[in-house]
């Protein structure tokens, strides 16, 4: 009788989880609203931030724009009249990213 309660168990689990991984696929990929013909502009804002920028930016710009598949227009970086090192970082890093840096007056 044990072994029947815990076979009985183990089944009503694994249909659980399959109902429940059922419902991640239909909720993913039927219910997800379509995007398109969205413009998607980033404007970021940054003071002081010399010690974490640099990490920050690059993996914004690998996990965010090389995994997933945005119409991003336009990213904007903005200094807000940093007195570390942060103008220096931000220009040695929009040589290599396509990003807009400005400074803010």
């Amino acid at each position: 009788m044990l072994e029947f309660l815990c076979y009985s168990f183990i089944w009503i689990c694994a249909i659980y989880g399959f109902i429940e991984i059922l419902k991640v696929i239909f909720y993913t990929f039927i219910k997800t609203p379509k995007i398109e013909n969205c413009k998607i502009h980033i404007v970021i804002g940054v003071k002081n931030c010399e010690n974490n920028i640099e990490s920050f930016l690059r993996t914004f710009f690998y996990k965010i724009l090389n995994c997933q598949k945005l119409d991003i227009n336009e990213i904007v970086v903005v200094d807000m009249n940093s007195t570390d090192n942060t103008k220096n970082i931000l220009k040695k890093l929009n040589e290599d990213y396509d990003f807009e840096y400005r400074e803010l007056e």
